[in-house]
């Protein structure tokens, strides 16, 4: 759902590190109605990328080369850094090389359209596998202006959590009424992975959750790499 979400919210760029992700310059659009918080936040932000990815030529370019591939803006959406995944945003980008417009990037709009294929893959898994489903379907019109809503908080990323917490706890985002979302706990994860590193029997391995996440993780992988991007006409080595 993570990568399926990100091919909406980081069109335009390749997961991969590529001259071609690399962007001259980052503008708000003006008609963001962004409080004075959030904009000067933002305007921090673009300074940041000024700094850090604009204009590197010369010398510094050619000692930094693996830096410059890697941490900087030639590595998927690094250089326009958190833009894309801001889902209240409007704004828009020139390309470095080959130099181009990317045009109005209508975040709210994006993620709008995200989360509706969001939906309706969940859906029909939901129709495959009913076992696995609640039983009563929710349509994606009776939640939409739900969701507008929620797309359109402006917030740092905990509270833009903390509203979709809220929404669901209130039964406004499910016909099944209402839904208490337990906080992301990244600890648990590190630590089965840990767990997983010094288990020796495997028995006990593949009862741990992390080693289906792996497991699931690895079969996608193979999937996009072998299947889906050749029958695109896209090979990656």
């Amino acid at each position: 759902a993570h990568v399926y979400a990100d091919t909406f919210a980081h069109y335009g760029f390749s997961g991969i590190s590529s001259r071609r992700n690399k962007i001259a310059k980052i503008d708000l659009d003006p008609d963001n109605e962004l409080d004075a918080k959030t904009k000067d936040y933002l305007e921090d932000k673009k300074k940041l990328f000024q700094e850090n990815y604009a204009n590197e030529e010369g010398l510094l370019t050619n000692i930094k080369s693996w830096f410059a591939e890697n941490l900087s803006g030639a590595l998927g959406h690094g250089a326009a850094v958190t833009f894309p995944d801001r889902p209240f945003l409007k704004w828009s980008f020139t390309y470095e090389d080959p130099a181009g417009e990317s045009g109005l990037r209508d975040n709210p709009a994006t993620f709008l359209e995200a989360c509706q294929k969001l939906h309706g893959f969940f859906r029909e898994y939901a129709q495959a596998e009913p076992q696995y489903a609640e039983g009563v379907v929710t349509r994606f019109t009776d939640v939409k202006a739900e969701v507008e809503k929620i797309i359109e908080v402006q917030a740092p990323k905990a509270d833009r959590i903390a509203a979709w917490r809220e929404a669901a706890a209130s039964g406004r985002l499910f016909a099944f009424g209402a839904e208490k979302i337990p906080p992301y706990n990244a600890e648990n994860w590190h630590n089965q992975r840990e767990n997983l590193e010094r288990r020796k029997d495997s028995k006990k391995v593949n009862t741990q959750e992390i080693f289906y996440f792996y497991q699931a993780a690895a079969v996608y992988r193979t999937y996009v790499l072998r299947q889906l991007l050749p029958a695109k006409g896209i090979i990656v080595t």
